[in-house]
């Protein structure tokens, strides 16, 4: 998928910031790791397959902009509640 750099320069969101939301929204990505019951747990976060299995969903994602203020709609990083799940261990 071709990144429009200059575009998103324009927007003030880093091209590094555009490969890491696809990267979580559409792969995963290590986040940190916890203890439970004496246990290092580790933590990697990822989309729930229903919001990243059509191509058009690609067209949805959202990076964070440099200032955290949305410059556009397609600036701002929106997490969906209902796209988050827990996985048992």
């Amino acid at each position: 998928m071709p990144i429009s750099r200059a575009k998103a320069g324009l927007l003030g969101v880093p091209a590094t910031r555009v490969f890491e939301a696809m990267q979580v929204y559409l792969g995963s990505a290590y986040l940190n790791d916890f203890s439970l019951h004496g246990r290092a747990v580790r933590v990697t976060v990822q989309a729930d397959a229903p919001f990243r299995d059509d191509a058009s969903d690609i067209a949805q994602l959202k990076a964070r902009s440099q200032s955290a203020i949305a410059a556009s709609g397609r600036a701002s990083l929106q997490v969906c509640a209902s796209s988050l799940r827990s996985v048992g261990i």
